[in-house]
């Protein structure tokens, strides 16, 4: 309980010793306004062709794993336990890759 009473007093003391020595700005109500009409438009984001690129791959890649995996697991006859976790870790993946080839069409 002290320990916050000590930090509460510092911390009070530092903002009065910083508001002293910092210059006070203008009281203006239309500065915020003025300042953001002022303001370009925000520009679309896009994808670099080295992202696209490197989404292109990681897709292939996921894919080739995939068939590869499954190849595997019907030639086993069985499916374990294991081979499920690796399905939802491939899931997993497919999700991330699809979350970031959406992201530039997010605002």
């Amino acid at each position: 309980m002290k320990n916050n009473d000590m930090s509460s007093d510092f911390d009070r003391m530092l903002r009065e010793r910083l508001q002293s020595e910092l210059p006070q700005a203008g009281r203006d109500e239309w500065f915020t306004r003025k300042v953001m009409n002022r303001l370009p438009d925000k520009q679309p984001s896009s994808m670099s062709w080295i992202e696209k690129l490197g989404f292109l791959i990681a897709g292939v890649v996921l894919v080739v794993m995939w068939i590869l995996f499954g190849r595997n697991v019907l030639s086993a006859g069985a499916v374990t336990f294991v081979d499920i976790l690796v399905y939802g870790s491939f899931l997993a993946m497919a999700g991330a890759l699809a979350m970031g080839m959406l992201r530039p069409f997010r605002n």
